[in-house]
């Protein structure tokens, strides 16, 4: 088997080559909103796939895709441009122009941004006209073009002063003056008005789209701007991208990315892009059943993402290992490996429900005063099975493995590091949120531990857990803090939703999710916005326009499925509570809120 160290190359995609990315590339279920014929707004937390979403909208990765699949996918006929925002150039310009004027900092935060658009464009212009491209319908044979003149249009958009005659002298030109232009705007303003003012990049860039579309005689050819990590881009970009939703100039698409942590600048009254009318929102965060995205969808992608593991990792054992559902051990009770049909309830939970019962005086009071015979749970009728046993059972899962009976009947908690009601590959596959960089780094090392009989022990899968919990704490931990941190945040919410299920009263619709209510401070607003970022938080579904455009306030959210086990909670949403109200009864301080619930169940 091959080292399982090798995935640091995948996780950065915007360092690879649009082929590289196609070689390993395992599309989601959103992948087909994305590549859609239409404006969209593409939001997920950091790691979740965003950057490989655009990138393979470029022509480049979408031919050597469908080279490897030999044919099996169907590209779109639009051509994508894919632009990064670099860090080093936003804070280079960004010191280089704070003593200006705003205008004059807006100017230079645009040009530089133009450039990097240009720079994306002409490469692809490049890739369209080269042999690499000659059996893609976007192929434009060299010599059908003038390259010369193409170049002449393109420098008078962009770089009037230079003197160049080839796209590549172009490129280079351009990359040049992206590289010196914060130095230039130190010195002087003065001194970067030789390339010009560039107050609307996306008119520049369709200008520059329809002067190929007309010298190649391919009149008509949409080309779809790729922005990527658009919440670090200086407002004034913001401003420009965000407003031309409402009306992309002829013809470009337009594609963003973005994590959903801010105020999106969409513009005022009726200026302001609507959507389903103007664009659309997709979510790389997989809600729950409840939540509206069938789960189904997450567990596809999560299986893809295994074999095409295998293929990599162990390719000789890819037969035995395909099936992630026989190969990662399930020690739960209601595994979904299990032949017994879904309608037997009593082999099912049977003895869950009446091991709770024995030593849980509320949970054996609730279930027998909504009609459930403990001695045999498939008596019930359809009502009770789907409103009642089906309702509770994740909750009575978690809460039954965790709690034991004390003296005088009070009950405590197990000291159990185990976290066997989070094993399995459906339950893997659920903690997982479907998120591929924290899929790739779990299942790669789950894989080292593979038997001689193709199995992945419970005991190793428990390893690899919690070393993805250590890996996302220490991401929380190391979030920047004022008056309150992001992790104190989170532990606040995350005892309050633990004492929901593992408290005194068995609760049949327990609190795990809440409401950013208008009574919470700026600094929890902040520390929410932060946890979104890292993926410790997780939007759920609703308005999510709403969300963009007047912010976090009023949104509902949970908590991610990467720290259930941590807080032992069930993997389901529950009913939502506003945060303050949570916040003021976890006194804000999580570590005093542990302690009362250490002193409710004794450890």
């Amino acid at each position: 088997m091959k080292n399982s160290n090798i995935f640091g190359e995948h996780y950065n995609a915007r360092g690879l080559t649009p082929e590289k990315i196609a070689s390993s590339f395992v599309p989601p279920a959103q992948f087909a909103e994305v590549s859609a014929r239409g404006n969209c707004v593409l939001v997920g937390p950091r790691g979740s796939g965003k950057t490989t979403l655009l990138r393979m909208l470029d022509p480049r990765a979408l031919h050597a895709w469908r080279k490897i699949t030999e044919g099996g996918v169907s590209a779109p006929n639009y051509v994508g441009i894919f632009v990064p925002i670099d860090t080093a150039w936003v804070s280079a310009l960004t010191n280089a122009t704070k003593s200006l004027e705003a205008s004059r900092a807006e100017a230079a935060h645009l040009t530089i941004y133009t450039l990097s658009i240009a720079s994306a464009l002409i490469d692809v212009m490049r890739w369209r006209l080269s042999i690499g491209s000659r059996d893609s319908e976007l192929n434009v044979p060299s010599e059908s073009i003038d390259e010369v003149a193409l170049v002449e249009e393109l420098k008078a958009l962009w770089m009037p002063k230079k003197s160049v005659r080839s796209l590549l002298e172009l490129r280079v030109a351009v990359a040049s003056e992206i590289a010196t232009l914060p130095r230039k705007w130190s010195l002087s303003a003065d001194a970067a008005e030789s390339i010009g003012n560039y107050l609307n990049p996306l008119e520049l860039t369709a200008a520059a789209c329809e002067i190929f579309n007309l010298l190649s005689r391919d009149e008509g050819r949409k080309w779809a701007l790729l922005c990527d990590e658009l919440e670090i881009a200086p407002d004034p970009i913001q401003q420009v991208l965000f407003s031309g939703l409402r009306a992309a100039p002829a013809p470009l698409l337009l594609k963003y990315a973005l994590t959903p942590k801010q105020r999106i600048p969409f513009g005022q009254g009726s200026e302001r892009p609507l959507p389903a009318n103007d664009y659309d929102v997709v979510s790389l965060s997989y809600a729950t059943r409840e939540e509206g995205t069938p789960e189904r969808e997450r567990e596809q992608f999560c299986v893809a993402l295994w074999r095409s593991l295998i293929l990599e990792i162990c390719p000789m054992q890819t037969d035995e290992l395909s099936n992630p559902f026989r190969v990662l051990e399930n020690p739960n009770v209601a595994a979904r490996t299990d032949r017994r049909s879904d309608d037997d309830l009593e082999a099912k939970f049977g003895d869950m429900f009446r091991d709770l019962a024995a030593k849980d005086e509320t949970f054996k009071r609730y279930v027998i005063s909504k009609g459930v015979d403990l001695a045999d749970l498939n008596t019930a009728d359809q009502k009770v099975r789907d409103s009642v046993i089906r309702k509770v059972r994740a909750v009575a899962e978690v809460r039954n493995f965790y709690l034991t009976s004390g003296e005088g009947d009070k009950l405590r908690k197990v000291p159990r590091r185990t976290l066997a009601p989070y094993c399995g590959a459906e339950r893997i596959f659920a903690v997982s949120e479907g998120h591929p960089r924290w899929l790739k780094y779990t299942l790669a090392s789950m894989l080292s531990s593979v038997t001689s009989k193709a199995k992945i022990r419970v005991g190793d899968q428990n390893r690899e857990l919690e070393h993805s919990l250590q890996r996302i704490e220490a991401r929380i931990r190391a979030l920047p803090a004022e008056t309150m941190s992001t992790n104190d945040l989170v532990e606040a919410i995350g005892c309050y939703f633990k004492e929901q299920i593992l408290g005194p009263q068995f609760k049949p619709d327990p609190v795990l999710s809440f409401i950013a209510d208008k009574n919470i401070s700026k600094d929890v607003v902040s520390c929410l916005e932060q946890g979104l970022y890292i993926g410790a938080i997780i939007p759920m579904k609703g308005d999510a326009f709403n969300l963009f455009t007047n912010g976090l306030i009023g949104h509902r959210f949970r908590l991610s499925n990467w720290l259930a086990p941590h807080y032992r909670l069930p993997l389901v949403a529950g009913k939502a509570a506003n945060l303050s109200s949570i916040l003021s009864n976890a006194d804000i301080d999580a570590k005093q809120f542990s302690l009362r619930l250490s002193d409710e169940l004794v450890h």
